[in-house]
Formats: structure tokens, C-alpha cells, sequence
């Protein structure tokens, strides 16, 4: 498992983008959003890799409350199956690849001091590999500029081969639980105490196909949830979809092209010191 280190400049231009996300579909909502590329500024929601990638590191999981206000004991339903925040992966029988396994850690938490873990979904929410997120602790605001993700995801892929798109999504597991077993409206995110499940669900319908439904996470409504979630795998509307495209090479790095560039200033200077010599 990679340590999650990217640049400053780019936790920065990713926490710039955090409140701005929560717009058109909810903008007063807690926005719970995926970054697949840690090492570009922004949230970037697709990502191309070559043809025989075996692994993406550091996808990043961010939650962001764009008021400021929202204020929590615990994020996930921890009893009996523990049921999260859940970012998974869907497969598509059209690849020739496939996901084999997502290995995640633990951040920071979205209040500081709270107790964070991960499981590997008990009680799973998508039919491919996934992850779920749990924190537990004192009362604490959910931060406008969050000081970095909750979680660092690796993906691990067998096979890739040009054409192949991997999607993955991100739900709200305990949402789902609760209302495939008709329970009672709830959400993973506790705000009155570590288990009252009082808020959450995704509350801008994108899509998510899940094993209990298309949109399974249903929302709890504000009031009498105390606030809104977003769950946000992708930017523009209904295809919230994050698409990992093994379809073509990767940009070349500043490194990389730095030292191209003063090989060829060199091959010029060299041909032209020797055209120079042959000179009558």
C-alpha cells in the first residue's frame, strides 16, 4: 500500500474544489467526493492509463461541508455487519480486464481526534471489490476546507488491455441497509450520538447501481435530518460515474520532459558543431 504524499499544491487546489462541488445538484449539502488522481490539482474524476496497468494509487475519498455547520459523532453503523461509506467498484462483462482488489487506509479524519478504520464490506453494497469507511469520537464540525481526504484507495487490475473502462461509485451503505429492511429513515452519518444514524443517504438521485437497487441509498429528508449529503463520483449530472480508461499513454512528466528536451538541445548542438567542421 502507497503512503498517500502528493504535492501541497495539489491538496490545495483539491480543497479549493470541494465547496464548489456541492452546486447544482444540492448546494447546501455535505459533499462526500471521490479524487481519483492525487498528483493533479483539483478533483479529477477520470483517469486514461496504458494498456497493462496492474495498479492506480492513492484515490482519495474527501468530505466537505460547504457551510461549515454540519456537525457529527460518527460516520457508519458499527453492530452485527458494519455498514459505511462505501466506494466500490462495478464490473462490466465488456472488459477484458478486471478490478482484482481495492486495498485502502485511513487519513484523516473529517474531525479531528475522531477514531477512523476501514472493512472490506461486510455487508457489501457493489458487486466488485470495495471499501468502507467508518470514524467514531467527540462532537465536531465536518470542516469547509478539510485538511485531506478520510481515505487512499489502490486498485489493483489483472489484464487491461485497450478499450477497457472500470467504474467504480461511492454510496451510502448504511442508507441502503436501512431501507431494504423498511427500518426507519437513516443514513451513516450520526450526529447525536455514535449510532442515531440520523443523517445521510444520497440526496441528489446520480444513478448508482448497487446490489439492492439503482439509488438503494435513499436520502433522509431535512428536515428532520439536521443536513444533506452529496455523494459525488463524478462531475455534470446524472453519470456519476468515475471511468478508468486503459486507452492510451500516459502524459510524459515534467521530469521526463525535461531531460528529452536537453537531449535533443544537445543532438542539435552537436550536429551543428559538426555540419560546422565539414564546412569548406
Amino acid at each position: 500500500m502507497s503512503r498517500f504524499t502528493p504535492v501541497t499544491t495539489s491538496i490545495a487546489f483539491c480543497i479549493a474544489s470541494l465547496p464548489a462541488m456541492a452546486g447544482a445538484g444540492c448546494p447546501d449539502c455535505v459533499v462526500v467526493a471521490v479524487d481519483l488522481d492525487a498528483s493533479r490539482p483539483g478533483i479529477q474524476t477520470t483517469m486514461t492509463v496504458p494498456p497493462g496497468t496492474t495498479r492506480i494509487e492513492d484515490v482519495t475519498v474527501w468530505i466537505s461541508d460547504p457551510n461549515g455547520a454540519a456537525v457529527i459523532r460518527s460516520i457508519g453503523h458499527v453492530g452485527g455487519l458494519n455498514r459505511g461509506l462505501s466506494f466500490g467498484h462495478v464490473p462490466d462483462g465488456a472488459n477484458a480486464g478486471t478490478v482484482t482488489a481495492l486495498t485502502g487506509v485511513t487519513v484523516d479524519p473529517v474531525v479531528a481526534g475522531h477514531t477512523a478504520f476501514l472493512n472490506g464490506g461486510f455487508q457489501p453494497m457493489f458487486t466488485g471489490p470495495e471499501v468502507q469507511y467508518f470514524e467514531t469520537g467527540a462532537p465536531g464540525a465536518i470542516p469547509v476546507n478539510p485538511t485531506g481526504p478520510v481515505m487512499s484507495i489502490d486498485i489493483d487490475l489483472e489484464g487491461a488491455v485497450e478499450g477497457d473502462v472500470f467504474s467504480f461509485h461511492l454510496g451510502d451503505m448504511t442508507a441502503a441497509w436501512l431501507e431494504s429492511g423498511d427500518l426507519f429513515d437513516g443514513g451513516a452519518f450520526s450526529t447525536t450520538d455514535e449510532d442515531s444514524l440520523d443523517a445521510g443517504g444520497d440526496a441528489v438521485p446520480d444513478g448508482t447501481p448497487s446490489l439492492l437497487g439503482i439509488d438503494s441509498d435513499v436520502p433522509v429528508s431535512s428536515p428532520p435530518a439536521p443536513f444533506l449529503v452529496d455523494y459525488i463520483d463524478g462531475i455534470g449530472g446524472s453519470g456519476a460515474t468515475i471511468v478508468v480508461a486503459a486507452t492510451a499513454v500516459p502524459a510524459l512528466s515534467t521530469w521526463a520532459m525535461f531531460v528529452m528536451t536537453a537531449a535533443l538541445l544537445a543532438a542539435g548542438a552537436t550536429l551543428i558543431r559538426n555540419r560546422a567542421a565539414f564546412k569548406p
